[in-house]
């Protein structure tokens, strides 16, 4: 059986200036309400390095980065630095990147994006 994640938030392309990076305490309470008794040792030290050590030692076998329009406090992302970082590890990362159809230029964004190498399909993220 193969182990996806879809819903890494890996300290780039914003999401290191997110809530839950800026507030862990906070994560890791929210975290606790969903049952994760230990908080992600990202939390408490976000490194890249730390990240891809989780990464390696869970039984994960593919990460998915989503990424995120709006929403400044939960971390607007730099579809193009997530698409960076994910090209350093090409087996065990992908990004879908984050689509504002209510953007003028989504089309071509979404051309663009979905033409790169990493990315294996994307979010579409109204208003979010």
């Amino acid at each position: 059986m193969r182990v996806i994640d879809f819903r890494v938030r890996p300290p780039v392309g914003g999401f290191e200036e997110a809530t839950m990076y800026r507030m862990p305490d906070r994560t890791a309470k929210m975290g606790r309400g969903f049952g994760f008794a230990t908080p992600s040792p990202t939390l408490s030290e976000p490194t890249t390095a730390v990240f891809e050590k989780e990464l390696r030692e869970s039984v994960i076998e593919l990460a998915i980065i989503p990424g995120r329009t709006g929403a400044p406090n939960v971390g607007p992302t730099n579809d193009d630095a997530l698409v960076a970082y994910a090209r350093t590890q090409p087996d065990r990362l992908c990004v879908f990147p984050a689509i504002e159809p209510d953007d003028p230029g989504w089309k071509s964004n979404a051309e663009r994006l979905l033409g790169k190498t990493g990315v294996r399909g994307s979010r579409w993220n109204r208003g979010f």
